[in-house]
């Protein structure tokens, strides 16, 4: 998700070993087929080639031209941006939302940089931030989620939820997608996308970060709509699964609210050590800075639930 290619440093890398092999773009062309015009443009820095492209140079480099250009791809600008939005939203920032969205529109007009990155995944991030900004507004939000896995998935509904596979980003998409269907009170609908999400993202499996922050999002919101649903034990088991998940890949994203959604499920089960769940979900809080959110946290539990803190 959110990869760029560091399109000027391989297409040197590509033109100095073609002129260390004592070839020409003329050379190239009349043995592999590959235009003169096209191997320009990839030596200059200005596109990105295509898979058989890549094949027919290594044939004519006699080396793995594939294995090269997996070597000039990186994490672009956007992935910050990215990890930006996860900062906001976890601290409920809402007043930085629009300073990101600039900041993304900056990094789209800005035509001087060589990295290339896929348009679909540009526009589909762009839809995700409006769409942010409309639901911390308390404002309509769905279409721009739907406009965003529409851009890759065009035919895609919540119907035929199981047949497609997801991209990560169309994960954190379908995400979103729930989070939109909580604001009309469409709770099993949303779980049903959470739980597909959870299917998606090989929970045994996890390798990225991004991804594992990810699962502890969707436990959270699954563990949260079941409360909403007046299922208490499906909500205490969802918000445990997901402590248990930050303990094992040592996570402190979302934990302080998965350890008040467990307390209040505790409250609800007549379960013991509510308070205790509570407590720490303020103490995490404030020591991720979050002291409005742990303020809230300590007297929604005292004026809701009446557990003191």
């Amino acid at each position: 998700m959110f990869k760029s290619y560091e399109m000027r440093e391989f297409g040197i890398y590509i033109r100095k070993l073609r002129k260390q092999l004592g070839f020409t773009q003329k050379n190239v062309e009349n043995q592999i087929g590959v235009s003169s015009e096209t191997l320009r443009k990839i030596e200059s820095g200005q596109v990105i080639p295509k898979y058989e492209t890549l094949e027919f140079l290594s044939q004519m480099y006699k080396v793995d031209v594939l294995k090269i250009f997996s070597e000039f791809r990186t994490s672009t600008d956007l992935m910050h941006i990215y990890k930006e939005l996860d900062a906001i939203l976890i601290a409920n920032n809402v007043s930085e939302l629009r300073p990101l969205l600039d900041k993304l529109e900056s990094q789209i007009t800005d035509k001087g940089k060589s990295k290339l990155v896929n348009p679909i995944e540009l526009e589909q991030f762009k839809l995700i931030l409006h769409g942010l900004n409309k639901y911390y507004l308390g404002e309509n939000c769905n279409e721009y989620f739907m406009k965003a896995i529409h851009l890759s998935l065009n035919d895609w509904n919540i119907n035929k939820i199981k047949a497609f596979n997801y991209s990560p980003l169309e994960v954190r998409i379908l995400l979103l997608i729930s989070l939109s269907l909580v604001q009309t009170s469409k709770f099993d609908e949303s779980n049903s996308i959470l739980l597909k999400c959870l299917e998606e993202l090989d929970f045994e499996n996890v390798i990225d970060s991004q991804i594992s922050l990810t699962i502890v999002k969707v436990l959270f919101n699954l563990s949260y709509n079941f409360y909403r649903l007046g299922d208490d034990h499906q909500s205490f088991y969802y918000s445990d699964k997901g402590i248990e998940f930050c303990k094992e890949n040592y996570i402190f994203y979302y934990l302080g609210g998965l350890f008040f959604r467990r307390g209040i499920s505790k409250k609800l089960l007549e379960m013991q050590d509510c308070e205790e769940d509570i407590l720490y979900s303020i103490m995490i809080n404030k020591m991720m800075g979050n002291n409005e959110l742990a303020e809230n946290y300590r007297k929604n539990a005292m004026e809701i639930y009446n557990i003191k803190i």
